[in-house]
């Protein structure tokens, strides 16, 4: 038995056929959207005639995550060694509506055992540094001022998704952003003075009370970094913002939501800004946008040599055109101290493999893993191994399989710590010996029957 390693639906969407079963899974905003295009993907003759996706285990990829964790599917992970010490269990369940590293005060108790520098972390490579650089950091405060970042590579290229198939995707549905048009830059700045979002400084959009509105109403409710962007691409700092509908009408005027990055807490001088436009937003909705800001935002200030270095304030600012007659304007926007933006919870999307041998380099593509190395865990049965890692990026990871032992084919889970104990879903990978590794040939063309033999 050979094992194709790289047995990824996004592999195979080049087959018209494949392609032409996963409409629905483009679609999909709920749970119960999820199902359906589950359903559908396994019984779709279309699909189900290609025998590379047949063989793909539709019920362990990541996008099975919230099911898995209702399910109890996890209960071996959780009762292990490593899910006793991060407390999975209830990382696990808080996953189910996000927001998991502000209820556990994750970033406290960091700080509490020393910071960032006494963080735990598993082997690293020995040529770690000779494929990174440094660079000023515009995350958390309790996260590094400038940190290691890998060079542009093809892995760190992979690691970039632009999207994720909700088949790949374990966030809660609050949590999966919509992408939009990007919006002309605000020339004017006429805001109010802001109220404060729900319960921290930077908002969350887990157990806010329903605001009861006599007319339209938006209202921000939390902002979150994503990631730095890169030095190479001249890509700057990505952030997530979530906003909600209070009215209960579907609001169906276009509007703007906008991200100003400024060094001061006015929007003057100096000024970053990037946004969107939103063409409408149903009733009672919240949805989640990410926007990221120009690579310039990432070099506006000075450190006291002179050196550049990342913005201080981000102003997020909901209808930031005024476009909308609401009943409260003054809930529309923040001023945030950079620092004080969470990170988004740690996501696995897939490896770049779904079956490795021990000894191979895998990557595996995410977000909200951190600026440095955390630890990268293996388990397969009741071992949890630490895989050496040869890069890091808030956005993916590159691991060196570990010896699990064994003559076959052992079905393991990938697991990323983040520096704070903050734990991703695990991801699914086969671990085979090297000659099981190979890909499925395609079949030769069938040939004439063979005469009947009288």
């Amino acid at each position: 038995m050979r094992i194709d390693p790289k047995l990824r639906l996004d592999n195979l969407v080049q087959d018209p056929k494949v392609a032409g079963g996963l409409p629905d899974l483009r679609r999909v905003r709920d749970e119960n959207d999820l199902r359906q295009a589950f359903d559908r993907l396994r019984t779709n003759d279309a699909v189900r005639s290609n025998p590379q996706l047949a063989a793909l285990n539709l019920d362990r990829v990541s996008g099975r995550f919230q099911t898995r964790i209702r399910d109890n599917d996890f209960a071996p992970l959780v009762q292990s060694r490593i899910g006793r010490q991060y407390d999975l269990d209830r990382q696990f369940n808080l996953y189910r509506r996000g927001d998991v590293t502000r209820q556990l005060n994750l970033n406290t108790t960091l700080v509490a055992n020393g910071g960032w520098g006494r963080r735990r972390s598993g082997p690293i490579f020995a040529g770690y540094t000779g494929s990174s650089f440094s660079v000023w950091y515009p995350g958390p405060r309790w996260y590094p001022r400038w940190a290691w970042q890998p060079i542009w590579s093809p892995w760190v290229s992979w690691s970039f998704w632009p999207t994720v198939l909700p088949i790949y995707d374990p966030r809660p549905f609050y949590c999966r952003p919509y992408f939009y048009d990007p919006c002309p830059p605000i020339v004017v700045y006429d805001y109010p003075v802001w109220q404060p979002l729900p319960i921290v400084t930077a908002g969350t959009w887990v157990d806010v009370p329903p605001v009861v509105v006599p007319a339209e109403d938006l209202q921000l409710l939390a902002v979150r970094f994503v990631d730095p962007g890169h030095v190479t691409e001249k890509l700057g700092p990505r952030f997530r913002v979530w906003l909600r509908n209070n009215s209960k009408t579907e609001i169906r005027q276009p509007f703007d939501v906008s991200l100003f990055a400024t060094n001061t807490q006015q929007l003057a001088g100096n000024v970053q800004q990037s946004g969107v436009t939103i063409p409408e937003i149903a009733p009672e909705a919240t949805v989640s946008i990410d926007i990221r800001l120009p690579f310039e935002a990432n070099a506006m200030n000075r450190d006291t040599d002179g050196s550049p270095m990342p913005f201080e304030f981000l102003h997020a600012v909901v209808d930031s055109r005024g476009a909308l007659p609401e009943a409260d304007k003054a809930n529309n926007g923040a001023v945030l101290n950079r620092g004080e933006i969470y990170s988004v919870d740690p996501a696995a999307f897939s490896t770049d493999v779904t079956a490795a041998a021990p000894g191979t380099v895998v990557s595996l593509a995410g977000e909200g893993f951190g600026p440095e190395p955390g630890q990268l865990i293996v388990t397969v049965g009741d071992q949890q191994l630490s895989a050496e890692i040869r890069g890091w990026y808030d956005l993916g990871v590159q691991f060196t399989v570990p010896n699990v032992g064994g003559n076959s084919a052992a079905d393991a889970q990938v697991l990323v710590i983040r520096g704070d104990g903050a734990s991703s879903n695990p991801v699914p990978l086969s671990v085979a010996p090297e000659g099981m590794i190979g890909t499925l040939p395609t079949p030769p063309a069938p040939m004439p029957p063979s005469p009947e033999i009288r």
